[in-house]
């Protein structure tokens, strides 16, 4: 399709303030790039950092927002996965699949020149057209139109059975949630308390329960989340109203959860999680914290004997186990990984030689760690009957190593 030469797009105009300008339409720059007509865009906590003034980088008049679905409609020459007319969703950073980071899964830090997130060019880079810019300054997809670099190792192409409401959750809220759980080391058995209850954390209590966890409470102060958290099976606690220290310990025999999740980006938050874990338990921050001190500190931490986990989501390495878990009754595709979430539901004691899911895949042994891209990960051993290979899986990623 003949794009136009200008469209509609939210910008952003200092703090609290966005604008509704017309902005060129972005154009294929380098053949690695896509141009997607979005569909559907959403906003992300941490688009409201620099609307409030609480970050800064953002440049007067950049187009803001990085979580959209939509379809290809511009290719650049070197562009082999996808097509014109595709649907694809894209996470809130590019990435180029081949350097350390994206090898070992941390795609959110690839080294590529490329590599950046949307919705982020500062005011120097704005003075310039978008073609002399730095390669990773990329303008956002509160828009109609949005340039998509190393288009093939970030997109992901959406399936016809799952809508634009769904598939937006891909490329951050969902994948996040998961990134979440799975730093916190939730599995079977272990109970769990989720800070705040926005999306993300409404999000962490289905991750949460999806590994295995036996109780999940989710601490919040609005009557529609807690409402929300609680028809999804979780405990909600009012943090106005009730004692969440004393409700958590009085649930785990005095010990405290064994993982806290926390999704807010305050000390508040970080604070409460970090008191409601027993010693030896995990904090798994997700929030993006402005703050500039921990409120525990490393005497606390070390008397705790804390583990602690923090930063962004490599929502590319997720998005895929994001789709199965959309849609876990879909038919076998992509290397008949349909068993995955038959798999993440037995949890950790499989019987050898039961088949999970899809009959083209079984469980040939079960092993407690194993090095995935990351050490000392909890995995299972899969054999791909129809292929004859055998695997190590983690228990929410999609990080498969040879045996």
């Amino acid at each position: 399709m003949a794009l136009p030469t200008h469209m509609q797009a939210l910008t952003f105009g200092g703090k609290e303030k966005i604008v509704l300008s017309t902005v060129p339409t972005p154009q294929v720059i380098r053949p690695e790039d896509v141009i997607v007509k979005v569909a559907c865009a959403a906003i992300c906590g941490s688009d409201l950092h620099p609307f409030h003034g609480r970050e800064g980088g953002i440049g007067k008049n950049c187009t803001t927002g990085h979580e959209f679905v939509g379809t290809v409609v511009a290719l650049g020459n070197n562009v082999k996965s996808h097509r014109i007319g595709d649907r694809v969703a894209s996470p809130f950073t590019t990435n180029c699949g081949g350097c350390f980071y994206c090898t070992i899964g941390a795609t959110c830090r690839c080294s590529h020149e490329q590599a950046g997130g949307f919705g982020w060019v500062d005011d120097e880079q704005m003075l310039l057209p978008e073609k002399d810019r730095k390669a990773n300054a990329l303008q956002g997809a509160h828009a109609e139109f949005v340039r998509v670099p190393l288009a093939d190792a970030t997109c992901v192409k959406v399936p016809d059975s799952i809508t634009d409401e769904e598939a937006i959750l891909l490329g951050d809220i969902l994948s996040t949630a998961f990134f979440a759980a799975e730093n916190g080391d939730v599995g079977p058995g272990k109970a769990v308390v989720v800070v705040g209850c926005g999306p993300v954390g409404l999000l962490s209590i289905l991750a949460a329960q999806q590994l295995g966890a036996s109780k999940v409470w989710a601490v919040d102060s609005i009557p529609d989340r807690l409402a929300m958290a609680a028809s999804f099976g979780a405990e909600t606690l009012n943090f106005k109203a009730c004692d969440v220290l004393a409700t958590v310990r009085a649930g785990t025999e005095g010990r405290g959860a064994d993982v806290a999740l926390e999704l807010v980006g305050t000390s508040q938050a970080l604070r409460l999680g970090f008191d409601c874990i027993r010693p030896g338990g995990t904090l798994s921050s997700i929030g993006v914290n402005t703050d500039a001190a921990f409120p525990f500190s490393p005497q606390e931490a070390y008397g705790k004997q804390l583990t602690f986990k923090c930063g962004r989501c490599p929502a590319r390495q997720f998005m895929e186990v994001s789709l199965r878990h959309a849609r876990p009754d879909e038919p076998c595709r992509n290397s008949c990984r349909s068993w995955l979430p038959a798999l993440l539901k037995r949890g950790p004691h499989i019987p050898e030689s039961s088949h999970i899911g899809c009959t083209c895949m079984k469980v040939s042994k079960v092993i407690g760690s194993l090095t995935i891209g990351k050490p000392s990960r909890s995995c299972f051993l899969v054999h791909d009957l129809s292929g004859g290979n055998t695997y190590a899986v983690s228990r929410s990623q999609l990080y498969f190593t040879r045996s």
